[in-house]
């Protein structure tokens, strides 16, 4: 793992310099690397590095009636298949918002994706997905 680790970050570096280099590996830290400092650490981030993400994992504009409606938004940006297993996950606890926030039926989405522009939404370890406020 270690090995793989090195080669990527010698070819990001020689493809595309240190600064992209060192961007790349904060992102995919944030999201990937448990072993991270800056693991989990999504709900502070600047609008650079939410512009690297967006590149990274899939991207979805949303209303604030959408974000309203937790099980819809789930199944519509592809967290889940249906809206029947978005409620079950929510009332289980499946989905975090930006790596802190387990998302429950009381959590007000369309709130934090007003007052911040974006949200980080995860299902699982390794699913997952940025939403930005519709403009």
């Amino acid at each position: 793992r270690h090995a793989q680790r090195h080669l990527a970050k010698e070819m990001t570096t020689w493809a595309h310099g240190d600064e992209v280099c060192s961007m790349v590996q904060h992102v995919s830290g944030m999201l990937f690397d448990r072993n991270a400092p800056f693991f989990g650490n999504i709900g502070d981030i600047d609008e650079a590095t939410i512009d690297w993400l967006s590149k990274m994992i899939p991207t979805h504009a949303v209303s604030l009636t959408e974000a309203s409606d937790q099980a819809g938004l789930m199944q519509l940006i592809g967290l889940s298949t249906s809206r029947g297993e978005a409620k079950r996950l929510l009332e289980s606890g499946g989905f975090v918002a930006d790596g802190i926030i387990r998302i429950t039926p009381e959590v007000k989405l369309e709130q934090r994706l007003r007052e911040k522009g974006w949200l980080v939404l995860t299902r699982g370890k390794r699913t997952h997905h940025l939403v930005r406020l519709k403009r």
